[in-house]
C-alpha cells in the first residue's frame, strides 16, 4: 500500500480497510496512525499490534476479534485508543462478557478509570458473570448511567471498589436471571455509610458547644430480605458506633441524645420486586 510508505508526522484513513492494507499500514513510519475498523480480523489486529509510533486509535469497532483482547497488553505503540468503542458499549446491544474481557485489557493500557456510559442496566443472564470479570480487573471503571441491577450483580459490582456508580437512590433493584430476588440478602459486616454533620453549616442544630450527626447505612430491602429488623436493630446500631470510633474518639460517651436504629422503607427508586 503506497500509503505505509507517507513520511508525514500522522496518517489517518477513515474508510474500513482491508486486512492486506492493515497490515502495510503497520509499517508506517509516523507517529500516529488513526484507522476506521469497525470489524478487525485476527490477521489485521496483529498486524497492527506491530506498529511501533506514538500512538494509534482504532475507531469505529463494532465486533471486535478474541485476538484483540489477547493482543492488547503487547500492542508495540505507545499509546491505543479504541474510543469511542467502550463509551459506545452497552448501547445498541448488551454488553457480553467478551465485551467485559476486552474493557479490562483496556482500561490496564489506559491507565486511569475507564468510562462505560452506555450501560444503563446488568439484566442479562450473564450479568454476573461480567460484573465479576470487571470488579475482578485491577484496573478501574466508571458505570454513570447504571440504573438497573440486581442484587447479587450490584454487590459484586461495589464489593472491590474499583467500580464508580450512580448514587445507590438513583439504582433500580431488579430480579435475578432466574426471576426472583435474591435470597443472600445478609446484614453487612462492611457496611456503607452516609454521614450528614447539620451542625458544621449550621450550630443551631445542637445545644451551644455540641453537634448533632445523621447517620444512614443502606440495608437489605424491607420487603424482601429475611431479617428480623426488631431484634437485630440495636446490635447493629452498635455496630455502627463502633465502625465511627476511630473518626470520631468517644462518640458514645460524649453523645448526650440518641435514637434508636430502625430501618425506615426503601427511599425513592431504590425498589425491588
Amino acid at each position: 500500500m503506497a500509503l505505509a510508505g507517507f513520511e508525514g508526522r500522522g496518517l489517518a484513513i477513515t474508510v474500513p480497510l482491508s486486512d492486506r492494507a492493515a497490515r502495510a499500514l503497520a509499517g508506517f513510519r509516523g507517529e500516529s496512525l488513526y484507522l476506521y475498523v469497525p470489524r478487525p480480523s485476527d490477521e489485521a489486529v496483529r498486524a497492527l499490534a506491530t506498529f511501533r509510533g506514538d500512538s494509534l486509535s482504532l475507531a469505529g469497532l463494532q465486533e471486535p476479534p478474541a485476538e484483540l483482547t489477547r493482543l492488547l497488553p503487547e500492542f508495540a505503540c505507545e499509546k491505543l485508543s479504541l474510543h469511542p468503542w467502550e463509551w459506545n458499549l452497552g448501547r445498541n446491544a448488551p454488553v457480553t462478557p467478551a465485551d467485559a474481557r476486552l474493557a479490562t485489557a483496556y482500561a490496564a493500557r489506559l491507565g486511569k478509570p475507564c468510562m462505560l456510559p452506555g450501560i444503563t442496566g446488568f439484566e442479562t443472564p450473564d450479568a454476573l458473570a461480567i460484573a465479576e470479570i470487571l470488579a475482578a480487573s485491577p484496573a478501574s471503571f466508571a458505570i454513570p448511567n447504571l440504573r438497573r441491577v440486581s442484587s447479587k450483580t450490584l454487590t459484586v459490582l461495589i464489593e472491590r471498589g474499583n467500580i464508580e456508580l450512580p448514587p445507590l437512590e438513583f439504582l433500580e433493584l431488579i430480579p435475578e436471571p432466574d426471576g426472583r430476588l435474591g435470597d443472600d440478602f445478609v446484614i453487612p459486616d462492611d457496611f456503607s455509610l452516609y454521614l450528614h454533620a447539620p451542625t458544621i453549616t449550621d450550630p443551631g442544630m445542637a445545644p451551644a458547644g455540641g453537634e448533632s450527626f445523621y447517620v444512614l447505612s443502606p440495608v437489605p430491602h424491607l420487603g424482601n430480605a429475611a431479617i428480623d429488623w426488631e431484634r437485630v436493630a440495636e446490635g447493629y446500631g452498635d455496630q455502627i458506633l463502633a465502625s465511627l470510633e476511630p473518626h470520631l474518639p468517644g462518640v458514645r460517651e460524649t453523645s448526650s441524645t440518641s435514637s434508636k436504629p430502625v430501618p425506615i422503607r426503601p427511599i425513592h427508586r431504590m425498589r425491588g420486586r
